[in-house]
């Protein structure tokens, strides 16, 4: 089980980092990825981030990813990780933040769904806590809006389509609860 462990983490991290890059077309790193086989493959990592063609908010400093993960964790078999295609029915996430450029840029994101690209990982759902959209501008004098998610979940994850999504927003003014659902990507 050690040797499975020891050859199974460079082959998922790989998988993860080039099926998100060919995905969202664009650069992805990914921190840490643990693996254990104690109860079929379980897989944890940290740091994960996804980067747009541009930097969505280009007034705060450094490079700032669309996309990033504090930690995530899921499950599947050990013999699924062998197959062309790794199947995952759902990844559990924490403290994920959704970058969102400004409106004159936002056809960046319109244009990150895989067309053609073979997708090595499949995700039937992500199970998102602690979740922050920012909503970018392209005044220097007018900070993003910020809104919390404390629940996102989204399903129906495929080859270039866009993925169903239920949340419940934190709205910050006036302060209360927005349930809303739609597609994303």
């Amino acid at each position: 089980s050690h040797l499975v462990i020891v050859r199974a983490q460079p082959i998922l991290r790989t998988r993860v980092i080039e099926t998100l890059s060919n995905r969202f077309k664009s650069k992805a790193e990914l921190a840490t990825l643990k693996v254990s086989v104690f109860r079929g493959l379980e897989v944890s990592g940290t740091g994960l981030k996804i980067y747009g063609a541009t930097d969505p908010n280009p007034y705060a400093p450094g490079v700032q990813p669309l996309i990033s993960l504090q930690e995530f964790h899921f499950h599947t078999g050990v013999r699924n990780l062998f197959r062309s295609v790794v199947h995952v029915d759902t990844v559990y996430v924490k403290g994920m933040q959704l970058n969102v450029p400004p409106k004159e840029n936002r056809q960046e994101i319109k244009g990150m769904s895989s067309q053609t690209g073979r997708m090595t990982v499949v995700v039937d759902k992500f199970v998102c806590q602690d979740t922050t959209l920012l909503v970018n501008t392209s005044n220097p004098n007018k900070p993003p809006l910020e809104f919390a998610i404390s629940d996102l979940r989204m399903q129906d994850i495929g080859r270039g389509l866009p993925m169903r999504f239920e949340a419940t927003l934190v709205n910050p003014k006036p302060v209360g609860d927005i349930r809303t659902t739609g597609l994303f990507g």
